[in-house]
């Protein structure tokens, strides 16, 4: 009769609003996957960035230290030379030991800035062979992320596409049941996770295992209608 067969439209409507529905969900998963990949991305590449700048701060920071160490030790050395020329006048004793006393701790002073230059030295090649490597290095990762990233676009550009196609599909699909169908899944639609239609095996809610009323069975063979299953509260039909 009519009533069996509109049932039957609306059980056939269920499954196929079901199966795009279902991709609809997977498609805003990957797109939102794709989105969330994009900044992990970003992220990375401005740390890498942020690395290598940290890094050309440091020899910059480096090699003004080496520069001021450097005008100071020539400083001493003038110094040194000058108080060396004026011990030929020293005339007193007092006058001498003085200059003595100056010019041994200018050459203290000059020891102790070899050293520290020698030390900066050392460190502001360490560093530029670090740049060199970090910047290599990076070079490689951002090639890569580029690549992810252009692939990403593309691929979150067709899920965006496709989910306005599962969109509208999924409207004309829904604007075909009845009524009472239509509310009935869109309702559990957002109450549970898919599936929300399903069928009965032998006896049982294919859903969640639950064993059904021989009456209810029977319902649905007779009837071709679709019930709520009291357990899982899901969509069951006869699957004929």
């Amino acid at each position: 009769d009519q009533g069996r067969l509109t049932m039957l439209a609306d059980i056939k409507l269920l499954l196929d609003t079901q199966d795009v529905t279902r991709e609809l969900r997977r498609q805003k998963e990957q797109f939102s996957s794709c989105t969330r990949r994009l900044a992990e991305l970003q992220k990375k590449r401005q740390t890498l960035r942020a690395a290598l700048e940290k890094t050309e701060k440091d020899l910059e920071e480096l090699q003004k230290l080496l520069r001021n160490g450097e005008g100071e030790l020539k400083s001493v050395e003038q110094k040194i030379s000058h108080l060396k020329r004026r011990a030929t006048d020293v005339r007193t004793q007092k006058e001498c030991q003085a200059l003595e006393h100056e010019l041994s701790a200018l050459e203290r002073k000059r020891s102790e800035l070899d050293e520290q230059l020698l030390i900066w030295m050392d460190c502001h090649d360490q560093l530029l062979s670090q740049r060199e490597t970090q910047k290599q290095e990076a070079r490689e990762e951002l090639e890569d992320i580029t690549k992810e990233c252009e692939r990403l676009v593309h691929t979150r550009e067709h899920a965006s596409k496709l989910i306005e196609g599962l969109m509208a599909d999924e409207k004309r699909l829904l604007e075909r049941m009845s009524d009472e169908i239509c509310e009935t899944y869109l309702h559990l639609l957002e109450k549970q996770s898919l599936p929300i239609v399903v069928p009965v095996c032998d006896t049982e809610c294919s859903g969640c295992g639950t064993t059904m009323p021989v009456a209810v069975i029977q319902e649905l063979k007779l009837h071709d209608k679709v019930v709520l299953c009291s357990q899982c509260r899901r969509m069951v039909y006869y699957d004929k």
